[in-house]
């Protein structure tokens, strides 16, 4: 088996938008009020946006597994925004993902101080991973974003 790891375009968010994990494509319309095509290939910033494809062959791209990045918080200096969505073929290649998430966080914030955002209190899923991954949880909004929902506010600090 392959993994593929490349810079992403905004092709690749929009086709990524239409096969998420039900619960990535929840969280995006409860934060935000909008479907994931609309908001994902917005996400996708140049040397700052992956996406990760699994083939059975080093000649064949294979299936989207995930698209993740980071993004700077808006007048913020050196504060960035992680993020990641998957498919549902996430749950077959768990392990790999585990493996090299903190490889990949660390790569991800080389520019940046100080990594926050927010998930969806629901995703139990997502929140044991971003633990496992070094964030840390600081504060439970009751009603965060576009559905007002319990959203866990994380963030990790970096280059210290």
């Amino acid at each position: 088996m392959h993994y593929i790891i490349r810079a992403a375009t905004k092709f690749d968010a929009k086709n990524m938008a239409f096969r998420l994990r039900q619960e990535d494509a929840r969280e995006i319309r409860s934060a935000t009020g909008k479907a994931p095509y609309e908001i994902l290939p917005d996400c996708v910033v140049p040397e700052k946006t992956f996406v990760l494809h699994v083939s059975f062959s080093k000649d064949y791209p294979g299936s989207l597994l995930a698209l993740f990045g980071v993004c700077p918080f808006p007048d913020k200096e050196r504060v960035g925004i992680p993020w990641m969505v998957a498919t549902p073929l996430l749950v077959r290649h768990q392990i790999y993902i585990l493996r090299n998430s903190k490889k990949w966080i660390d790569t991800l914030a080389a520019d940046y101080d100080l990594l926050i955002n927010c998930v969806d209190a629901r995703n139990e899923v997502h929140i044991k991973w971003l633990k496992w991954c070094g964030f840390t949880f600081t504060q439970l909004h009751a009603e965060w974003g576009h559905d007002k929902l319990p959203f866990w506010q994380f963030e990790k600090t970096t280059n210290v």
